[in-house]
């Protein structure tokens, strides 16, 4: 299947400077939504666009539940819901080495609360182009989200929530406190395991100025996401996911985290959920840096979850999208 969905990537890769326009679903599409675990046309309306951002083309994904979607899954919907016209509209940011299809099971989840959902592989990730988890400076991506949200805004599709993993959520952290995000300023947003500082500091850093003449790439240890085992070897396997770490990508995030110190607080409400046992970010400095800068801000830990925290074991991952949806009254 590897070498199947590299092949879908690849044409699909091709194929991104020709979508100028939203597309219609082709065979190569079905194929890789069908392999990710999102719901296909039958039941959904979905619509993938390519937009031009610098020097990348970002595959960009929308999914809106049709009437269709609420019979087929017999969903008790109020008179409100049971109308074609989505209630809500979430924008899904994924993380560093991920990609939109980690989130599939997100997706459905926000399909059946009667959710337009829209999602876009960042530069390097999935099905975008660029190098491979690579990036020169953090302010890219939000030059990135900006344009997305301006081609949404122009067909008056613009989200009213964003829900941000790890790097995802450092975009909208460096952008809220530069103000370059001017957008997201009405938008609930929901930062899951944010990324200011990655774990062990100090002793990356260090290994990172006694070998950054020499070393481009860094190969990276076994998943330590979730216990959530089908989710980890999901991981493990995907032909999508990057084993790599870029250098360049790591003094892009110390060249971050160092700019974020001398912008000042902003009042923005944001809706925190973090993992106890998350070992890929400094999760301890970074929701006390999170709590000074953001003094309006709403915090909840897990005890036990790693840095999937959406995506954990059965309890764990229940009681943080009950959080997340009470939160951004998605309920």
């Amino acid at each position: 299947m590897e070498l199947v969905l590299k092949e879908i990537q690849d044409k699909i890769s091709q194929k991104l400077a020709l979508w100028p326009q939203v597309t219609l679903m082709t065979d190569d599409l079905k194929r890789y939504f069908d392999y990710y675990g999102f719901p296909l046309a039958d039941h959904i309306d979905i619509k993938t666009q390519a937009i031009s951002v610098q020097d990348y083309q970002i595959a960009v994904y929308r999914f809106r539940p049709s009437l269709n979607l609420n019979l087929n899954l017999n969903l008790n919907l109020n008179p409100s819901q049971s109308s074609q016209q989505p209630l809500r509209h979430v924008l899904i940011m994924h993380g560093y080495l991920d990609h939109v299809g980690v989130h599939s099971d997100l997706v459905k989840e926000l399909l059946t609360k009667n959710c337009q959902v829209t999602l876009y592989d960042m530069p390097g990730h999935g099905l975008s182009t660029g190098s491979n988890a690579e990036i020169d400076d953090f302010s890219r991506y939000i030059k990135v989200l900006n344009q997305v949200l301006f081609c949404l805004q122009q067909e008056q599709q613009l989200p009213d929530t964003i829900i941000a993993h790890s790097t995802g959520a450092a975009t909208l952290i460096l952008g809220l406190l530069s103000q370059q995000l001017p957008d997201v300023l009405a938008m609930k947003i929901a930062l899951i395991a944010p990324l200011v500082r990655i774990a062990s500091w100090y002793r990356v850093k260090l290994a990172y100025y006694l070998a950054r003449h020499w070393l481009k790439k860094v190969k990276l240890g076994k998943v330590n996401n979730s216990a959530d085992k089908d989710f980890v070897d999901f991981l493990m396997n995907d032909p999508l996911r990057h084993g790599m770490m870029s250098v360049q990508w790591l003094e892009a995030a110390f060249h971050y985290e160092a700019c974020l110190k001398h912008y000042a607080c902003c009042d923005k409400e944001l809706i925190i959920i973090q993992g106890r046992k998350d070992t890929t970010v400094a999760w301890r400095y970074n929701l006390r840096f999170l709590r000074d800068k953001f003094p309006y801000s709403r915090i909840y830990c897990l005890e036990n979850a790693k840095h999937h925290v959406l995506y954990e074991s059965t309890e764990l991952r229940e009681c943080a999208r009950k959080i997340l949806y009470e939160r951004l009254d998605l309920l």
